[in-house]
């Protein structure tokens, strides 16, 4: 498993836990999974700090989760799956 951050420290210790928690790993330290699976470069970060391809797509999710979280009532399991489920309409 491979994940890619930013040279910001606190992002790379997000990165390293997020990693930790995924694979359930038991070990108290960070510092070697962010040695062994935390990635950084330059690349990753343009990949991450440009959204600028993505903005409609994310704009349209963030409408359809909205529009589905608001909605009165029960947490129904019709509405989990619209939450849940990534589809472009």
């Amino acid at each position: 498993m491979k994940i890619y951050s930013s040279e910001e420290g606190r992002v790379r210790t997000t990165a390293a836990a997020f990693i930790k928690g995924c694979l359930d790993v038991e070990s108290e330290h960070l510092t070697p999974i962010m040695v062994s699976m935390v990635h950084c470069h330059r690349q990753a970060d343009y990949m991450l700090d440009n959204t600028s391809k993505a903005m409609e797509m994310l704009k349209n999710t963030k409408q359809r989760l909205y529009s589905t979280l608001m909605e009165p009532g029960d947490m129904t399991e019709e509405r989990i799956k619209r939450v849940s489920l990534f589809r472009e309409e």
